[in-house]
């Protein structure tokens, strides 16, 4: 467990000391109690966003018709295929398209169906893994090694003697960013080692314009990469799929991974549930704000936060 400058220990999964504060969940949810409280008290109007980030889903009446569970996938699903398996590098005959509610329930999923408890894996940033990976890993009994970059990383596969899982997060929450062609050879080294490679893609796509250079690790098979559609990879791609908005997540991944992550929906929802109470690193916009309204139960009035 390291230290932050100030000689203070960091808190456990977290980079960072948490304070005397806020110094535990508990702490967390009492914070998002009097949140609450202060937007039963003074209404939905005067809640804004200064974090640069829209947590709502904004939809025209003539849309609600489609909100369905059989009409959308009727008559958008294969659309929706089409698109992300082009985004993400995939190919029809190979890899499918699932769709999560949040990227912490596609990372639940994705363990839940490639490690079993006694597995080793890898996670591979420019800084940190989130703890949502970390905390994937513990929930289905894993041993997590933790490595910043491509030489901890290889240093790191070469100690192991058969590691399952490599999960692998382009763009840190530090917003620290592995280079290209290191993901590259990350993803060659696990390849060669049989390690499947978990993309974690958060917000690289969104940050990074040079996404398909990114997503094409899908087109392997044993490579699954999950990109937030709310966080839009780029402006056509969110518009044509009509979901600029969504808190949704889609996943390029084989067919095999999504068929049997389709027994940990259930898991997914209560785990996506719980993500949103934990700590999140402050983020900061200079100069702008929005007066666009959010939904209540995803404001924080009195904080300032960045989400998955």
């Amino acid at each position: 467990m390291g230290t932050d400058r100030f000689g203070n220990s960091f808190a456990p999964s977290l980079p960072y000391a948490r304070g005397t504060i806020l110094a535990s969940t508990a702490d967390d949810y009492r914070k998002l109690e009097r949140a609450y409280a202060l937007i039963r008290q003074h209404g939905a109007e005067h809640v804004f966003v200064f974090t640069g980030l829209e947590h709502a889903l904004p939809m025209e009446p003539e849309d609600l018709k489609f909100a369905d569970d059989e009409l959308a996938p009727a008559l958008w699903g294969d659309r929706l295929r089409t698109l992300a398996l082009g985004h993400l590098g995939g190919s029809p005959e190979r890899h499918d398209v699932v769709v999560t509610n949040r990227l912490t329930g596609a990372t639940l999923a994705t363990f839940l169906t490639l490690v079993k408890p006694g597995d080793t894996v890898i996670g591979v940033s420019a800084s940190f893994s989130h703890p949502s990976v970390q905390r994937a890993a513990a929930h289905t009994g894993a041993r997590f090694v933790d490595t910043a970059g491509l030489d901890q990383f290889t240093r790191a596969l070469e100690g192991e003697t058969r590691p399952t899982l490599v999960a692998l997060t382009r763009l840190a929450v530090t917003y620290e960013l592995l280079p290209a062609d290191a993901v590259s050879t990350i993803v060659k080294l696990a390849h060669d080692r049989g390690a499947t490679v978990y993309v974690d893609d958060a917000g690289g796509a969104r940050v990074i314009s040079a996404a398909p250079a990114w997503t094409s690790t899908a087109r392997s098979g044993r490579a699954s990469g999950f990109s937030p559609a709310r966080k839009s990879w780029s402006g056509r791609f969110a518009r044509r799929s009509s979901s600029s908005g969504s808190r949704r997540v889609r996943c390029a991944t084989p067919r095999s991974c999504a068929r049997s992550s389709a027994t940990t929906r259930g898991a997914c929802r209560s785990w996506s549930r719980r993500r949103s109470r934990w700590p999140r690193s402050c983020g900061s916009v200079s100069g702008r704000s929005s007066t666009r309204r959010r939904r209540p139960r995803r404001s924080w009035p009195t904080t300032c936060s960045r989400s998955r």
